[in-house]
């Protein structure tokens, strides 16, 4: 027994801190359960104080929700101070991006429907590419 026998309540006491650890053991179950099923039609707002905060703390749960296409999701990063992204680390992306354009290797610019339909033809292109790069140990892509 968890809980001292000593005095009149003792099996009481007993019976109600199983009934806690019961609870709660059923409450972490159903919150797993939850966050394995595939949701449909829902609209996701997914906000995190840091640029990774997001991916790291429930990629998992995000991938099995972006695979769905009646589902959207809507990234939020709320970020200031000393953490944040600063200012020359978002124009060297912005000035990158723009070279990767300007060279024709961003692609998916060339799909006018491209959040519609388009994108359907490169989702597992750029994963493949970018795992192909780190087998290269190329920094291309």
């Amino acid at each position: 027994m968890l809980i001292s026998d000593k005095g009149k309540n003792s099996e009481a006491k007993n019976k109600a801190f199983d009934n806690i650890v019961r609870e709660v053991t059923d409450s972490v179950e159903q919150k797993i359960f939850k966050g394995m099923k595939r949701e449909e039609g829902k609209v996701f707002l997914h906000t995190g104080p840091h640029h990774d905060d997001i991916m790291l703390g429930i990629l998992p749960y995000v991938n099995k929700q972006l695979y769905s296409p009646s589902n959207k999701s809507v990234f939020a990063v709320l970020t200031s101070g000393f953490t944040s992204v600063t200012n020359s680390f978002l124009k060297s992306i912005l000035e990158n991006t723009l070279n990767l354009i300007s060279s024709g290797r961003i692609e998916m610019i060339y799909y006018s429907d491209f959040f519609a339909e388009g994108y359907k033809h490169k989702r597992y292109k750029d994963i493949y590419s970018y795992l192909n790069s780190l087998g290269l140990r190329s920094d291309q892509e």
